[in-house]
């Protein structure tokens, strides 16, 4: 069963392309166009070297939605498939839901995952139409990225921040976001991971519509500046004009490829709060928003979700099922779905077990340094 993958407000307060130039050594990048069988499924093989930790699979199509089937290792068993997530309350990755037609899927995601052995691994997908039909014969835009690291514990993050239409002209919000990104950099930094920022300006709409629905391709057009290596996140006023939310992530995973769904959003006029001017707690916590969002980026979902009925894949945190025994027991969690708060401000959320930690190192654009 799908989930959102938005933080909640606290209430007040085939054949292979040559790289491109921007890729840095770690990290491969192949782009090819295939296109579905008569059953609407295709197949991606993906030849894995020696020093090969991690992968990326994004695929994309006009004719539908797409979604991920199935993976197979060099044996030809298969690792992982739909049908064992899809109804399950445990979630493992956003690619096993067509409800976009950009699908991302990494592997290994979890520690638990293993280490990718050398050979040929195959993927299979999909793609279906709004009656949840397979499509057959539909085409397919794929992009395989492979990263090598010789240390899952220890890496570096590129992110474009991305100022809506008008937003990086005020100096008081670029101020606080600056210093949000330097809490994002304090929270990540203890887990391992450093955070290399640059900014840039674009024409997307400040009220952020295209969120929760990955469909603007003005989206794909501003992305167009970002980096092979680079992830990107979009400062705007409002999250579709909602009061509530914080901020929304493209998928779990998200793509480091330009695509419509190639972003993180945040909304500075939500943690501003109602007086528009933003406190050293409010500060701090879109901070923290951002490293959340992120967060989910790079895979990892909420350690239990608010109907305390549906949890992350990950052995290392609880499964608690009442809010009282939520909060107390992953209230202070990075990635806890709502922010606790209260007359005195918001709790701060920092902490990360081993195997969300672990998910993060795995993701294909967590680089050497």
């Amino acid at each position: 069963m799908w989930v959102p993958t938005w933080l909640l407000a606290c209430h007040p307060p085939a054949p292979h392309t040559t790289p491109t130039v921007s890729e840095p050594p770690d990290l491969a990048i192949d782009r090819w166009s295939d296109q579905a069988n008569r059953s609407g499924r295709w197949t991606a093989e993906i030849e894995v070297e020696v020093g090969v930790r991690a992968f990326q699979l994004t695929g994309t199509t006009d004719d539908g939605y797409a979604a991920i089937e199935e993976l197979r290792d060099p044996w030809g068993r298969v690792v992982v498939r739909w049908q064992d997530w899809f109804y399950g309350d445990r979630s493992l990755t956003d690619a096993f839901f067509a409800y976009n037609r950009v699908v991302v899927f990494d592997w290994p995601i979890r520690p638990v995952d293993g280490e990718l052995m050398t050979g040929t691994w195959t993927v299979v997908g999909d793609v279906i139409d709004a009656g949840y039909y397979y499509v057959p014969r539909a085409n397919v835009d794929l992009t395989l990225a492979t990263k090598r690291d010789p240390d899952l514990a220890r890496s570096t993050v590129a992110v474009r921040i991305l100022w809506a239409e008008g937003v990086g002209d005020d100096p008081d919000v670029v101020a606080a976001v600056e210093g949000a990104v330097v809490r994002w950099k304090e929270v990540w930094g203890v887990y391992g991971i450093d955070l290399v920022e640059r900014y840039a300006t674009s024409h997307l709409d400040p009220h952020m519509p295209w969120a929760w629905r990955g469909d603007d391709p003005s989206v794909e057009e501003a992305s167009a500046g970002k980096l092979d290596d680079e992830l990107q996140v979009v400062i705007g006023e409002q999250v579709r004009r909602d009061d509530y939310t914080y901020g929304v992530s493209g998928g779990i995973p998200g793509s480091i490829e330009r695509t419509t769904a190639t972003y993180v959003v945040v909304s500075w006029l939500v943690h501003a709060g109602i007086d528009g001017a933003f406190s050293e707690d409010e500060v701090r916590l879109m901070g923290e928003t951002m490293a959340h969002e992120v967060g989910h980026y790079t895979g990892m979902y909420h350690p239990v979700e608010s109907s305390y009925a549906a949890w992350d894949a990950l052995d290392d945190t609880p499964e608690c099922t009442r809010r009282r025994e939520c909060e107390d027991a992953l209230g202070d969690n990075l990635m806890f779905p709502y922010s606790i708060c209260d007359a005195t401000g918001c709790l701060v959320t920092d902490q990360l077990t081993s195997d969300q930690e672990g998910v993060m190192q795995r993701y294909v654009a967590a680089l050497p340094p």
